[in-house]
Order: structure tokens, then C-alpha cells, then sequence
């Protein structure tokens, strides 16, 4: 006979009130959400989602949507999610946008009709009123990560991209220093713009100007990219440290010093961004920005459990933005230049 609320109250030795109370995603005691847990274990119930969501009209889910499940920072982030949500008693829908903008709508669109709770998501764009339009015509909690958009219409969780580039280009002028290239994003992409900031900031507080052949602008897409990398190798003068902005720049910075056999660190200097465990597989070991993901994921699922724990507060016009500092990890990658 499959076990009810009340069994679980017997078992846990509260009230049949603090029982469903737990369940339905409220606020309990540690010591009673321990006892609960281990009661509902031991006499393995299993609660009806669906009869608890007509009668909360919640379906205690949230939708991510991802531009590609291929891309490690969302598909690391999204695993973080699922980790922060299941405190909450929440599962996690993940949606692939294919990389466009018509598939983020389609990606909304299906889970809006699946009843999700609320969304997160990476998205492409960064024009507010594109997405004001879709936002607005489902009223869905929603939280972003990664980038902000042109103007806020829901809550936003970011990394100080400009501070934590800055950071490590500090770290390779401080070493010495002065011919440092840069492998970044397309314009108009907000973490590349971001990022880039960092950079020239960084350059120009130590009087040094930036060379336009050593700013490599490349398309993410691009699956050869580590030749594009490669052009700044063929310069006449070439770079005698590179600051490479996300994952996929990093790896192919290292495909390319791989391919053309030039020594880390004593033919160039390499400071990378994103670990997903670059740390521990790149020889030798590469001074790394690392983003925070727990905590990302952290803020992410507060922000959107504060919207849909509070309803009155989803159009309500004031919208939050967090900025998390990122993490430097110290490498040997760079070396200095007396």
C-alpha cells in the first residue's frame, strides 16, 4: 500500500501541516527537513506532481534554455541548476535554441505550454525589445545568465567580465609584458565586448597602446578556429603573450601553440578564461578565469524562486541584477620578460 502525508508524519514525528508544507516547497526546520527527507526515503512516497499541480497551479518545474548543449559554460551551468533547484524540489526542462533567435522563441513557446514555474536562460541577443514582446505575453518569471540585455525586463545573473579581464591582463603587463594579443568574440556579443573592455582598459592604464593586428576577432561557430589563431604567428612582430576570453578560444589557442610547436611559457605567455577542468589537463598549467557556476546557479535560482514564491512581484517593473566576481587560478603559463 503506498505510503500517505500522514505516514510520513508519523515517521518524521511532526505535524501532518509542516508535512505538506515541506512538500509544496515551503520553509521548514533543518531538523524537521531532515527528518522529513529520511522518512520520505524510508517509506517511499512518491507525491502525484500532477494532482499537486492542479491544486497549486504550479508544476514545480523551470525551463533553461541553452544555445547548444555542446556549449560547456551552459550545459556546466545548467548541471549546477539542477543541483540548486532539487533544494526547492523543482526538476529542470532544458531546451536547445540550435544557436538562433527563432529557436529561443520556439524553445519559450514549448515550455510556456508545458507550465513551467519559471526560466532561465542563455540567450543571443542582447535587444531588450526583442524580448520584452515574448516575456510579456507569457508572464513567466525568468531569469538570465551570461549577458545583460540592451534594458531590463527580468532578473539578471553576471560575472564582472570587464574587472576579471582586466585582472589577467595586469597579471601579463606586470610580468613584463607590452606585445599582448587578444582572441576574442564577435562585436556586438556582450561578454566579448565585455571582456575586450577589460583588456584595453588594462592597456591603456599601463601606457600601452593596442595593436590592431594583435585584437584576433573570431567567430565561435567557427569549428577551425585555432587557425584564425594562428594568423598571429605569421605577423612580423609577433605577440609575446596572449590574453584568449572564453573556453573555446582558450582550447584553440593551445591547439594552435600545439600545431606550431611554440613553447608555454617561454616562447609566449598564455592566460585563459574558463577552467572546466583546463586546469588539470593543459600542460603546463594555465593561469585561468574562472567563473563562479555554483554560485551563478546559486543566485540564479534564488532570484527566480523569489518571483515565483511571490507573484506579485513578477511585473512588478524593478528587476535585479547580480554581479559576481570571477576567480583567478594561478598557473605556469606565464613568463616574465625582464
Amino acid at each position: 500500500m503506498a505510503a500517505t502525508i500522514k505516514d510520513i508524519a508519523k515517521a518524521a514525528g511532526v505535524s501532518v501541516a509542516t508535512v505538506s508544507k515541506f512538500l509544496n516547497g515551503g520553509n521548514v526546520l533543518e531538523k524537521n527537513r531532515e527528518r522529513l527527507e529520511q522518512a520520505i526515503r524510508e517509506q517511499n512516497y512518491h507525491m502525484n506532481e500532477y494532482a499537486r499541480a492542479l491544486k497549486t497551479n504550479r508544476s514545480r518545474t523551470v525551463g533553461f534554455v541553452v544555445a547548444k548543449f555542446g556549449d560547456v559554460f551552459a550545459s556546466e551551468l545548467a548541471s549546477a541548476a539542477v543541483a540548486e533547484l532539487q533544494k526547492h524540489h523543482y526538476s529542470l526542462f532544458v531546451c536547445e535554441s540550435h544557436n538562433s533567435v527563432e529557436g529561443e522563441r520556439e524553445a519559450i513557446e514549448f515550455l510556456a505550454s508545458k507550465q513551467v514555474d519559471g526560466i532561465m536562460a542563455t540567450l543571443i541577443k542582447n535587444d531588450g525589445w526583442y524580448y520584452k514582446e515574448i516575456f510579456d505575453r507569457h508572464q513567466i518569471p525568468t531569469v538570465l545568465f551570461d549577458h545583460k540585455l540592451s534594458f531590463d525586463i527580468c532578473d539578471t545573473v553576471i560575472i564582472d567580465n570587464a574587472g576579471a579581464a582586466y585582472q589577467a591582463v595586469r597579471h601579463l603587463i606586470d610580468a613584463g609584458h607590452r606585445e599582448i594579443a587578444i582572441v576574442r568574440g564577435p562585436r556586438g556579443d556582450y561578454t566579448a565586448d565585455q571582456r575586450y573592455e577589460g583588456y584595453e582598459r588594462a592597456m591603456k592604464d599601463a601606457g600601452i597602446p593596442v595593436r590592431e593586428e594583435f585584437v584576433l576577432i573570431v567567430d565561435y561557430a567557427d569549428t577551425d578556429m585555432y587557425d584564425s589563431v594562428k594568423s598571429l604567428f605569421a605577423l612580423k612582430q609577433r605577440p609575446t603573450a596572449i590574453f584568449s576570453i572564453n573556453y573555446f578560444t582558450t582550447i584553440s589557442t593551445v591547439m594552435a601553440l600545439n600545431e606550431l610547436d611554440i613553447d608555454v611559457p617561454q616562447e609566449i605567455s598564455l592566460f585563459g578564461f574558463d577552467n572546466y577542468h583546463l586546469s588539470k589537463i593543459v600542460k603546463p598549467r594555465l593561469w585561468l578565469v574562472e567563473q563562479p557556476l555554483a554560485r551563478i546557479a546559486q543566485e540564479g535560482t534564488r532570484l527566480l524562486m523569489e518571483r515565483i514564491n511571490n507573484r506579485g512581484r513578477q511585473n512588478d517593473g524593478v528587476f535585479h541584477t547580480v554581479n559576481l566576481p570571477a576567480n583567478i587560478l594561478k598557473g605556469d603559463s606565464i613568463g616574465k620578460i625582464e
